[in-house]
């Protein structure tokens, strides 16, 4: 748990993105598709 909240209190960076909801399928994919075309990265979910 200390490590996911030091992750959040480090904020969203090209690596890292934070969804509240999964509201639209496509921004997800969108997301992970950036991530996948590049150095990856994380998406947190309910942040």
């Amino acid at each position: 748990m200390r490590e996911l909240n030091k992750i959040i209190r480090h904020g969203e960076s090209q690596v890292l993105d934070f969804k509240y909801c999964i509201s639209d399928s496509r921004k997800i994919a969108k997301t992970l598709s950036a991530f996948a075309n590049t150095d990856g990265g994380r998406l947190l979910i309910g942040v």
